[in-house]
C-alpha cells in the first residue's frame, strides 16, 4: 500500500498504482483511500454546509481497480 499524509496523520492508501498503465496521464491524482461522507436524503447538505465539517458520520474505503 501506498502512503498520504493527511493533515493530522499518515494513511495507508489502497492500491496506490495507476489503474491502467496503458492510458497513463502526467498529472493523476489517486483518490483511493478512506472517504466520509453522509447520505442527504433531506437535501439540506449544501445549505447547511456540510462539505465544511471534518466528520460526516460515516467511512468507506474507495479503491479502483
Amino acid at each position: 500500500m501506498g502512503k498520504i499524509i493527511n493533515s493530522t496523520e499518515k494513511k495507508e492508501i489502497p492500491r496506490p498504482e495507476y489503474p491502467r498503465p496503458q492510458f497513463f496521464r502526467k498529472d493523476w491524482i489517486n483518490l483511493n483511500g478512506n472517504w466520509d461522507f453522509a447520505f442527504d436524503d433531506s437535501d439540506t447538505g449544501l445549505k447547511e454546509r456540510w462539505y465544511k465539517k471534518k466528520q460526516k458520520g460515516k467511512s468507506i474505503i474507495f479503491a479502483t481497480a
